[in-house]
């Protein structure tokens, strides 16, 4: 019982983590000629960022990873791009993986700097 409570009372971080861990392999294979050679997690005293990575060939990679029942809109990129302003990280490209997918608006407005991820990119890990 104790184990059940305990499992029930963290199992949307165990959620947002496994989440965040198949971000980052999806990461990983769409950078495959320009290799990750750091990344993980990152804070500061200013903002949390999900991944913070940096490439081979010098580029800054920063993502945002939401597992929510809703469509991520363009306000959480907008989030993201502040978040980095504040901690004086130049970043080259931005990154927002999504399990519900995105808003019209985010989709047609997708600036150059920025991709976006969703599950069937996470399900192509699957090896069938």
């Amino acid at each position: 019982d104790e184990f059940l409570d305990n499992f029930q009372n963290h199992y949307e971080k165990l959620r947002s983590y496994i989440f965040e861990q198949l971000s980052l392999e999806v990461l990983q294979v769409y950078y495959k000629n320009n290799p990750l050679i750091s990344y993980g997690s990152y804070w500061d005293n200013k903002s949390e960022f999900d991944i913070l990575a940096l490439s081979t060939n010098g580029k800054i990679i920063l993502a945002e990873c939401k597992y929510k029942d809703r469509k991520v809109c363009k306000n959480e990129l907008n989030k993201l791009k502040q978040k980095a302003i504040h901690s004086n990280i130049k970043v080259d490209k931005f990154v927002v993986f999504s399990k519900s997918g995105f808003s019209n608006e985010l989709i047609t407005s997708k600036p150059k700097d920025t991709l976006l991820f969703d599950l069937k990119d996470i399900k192509s890990l699957l090896i069938i």
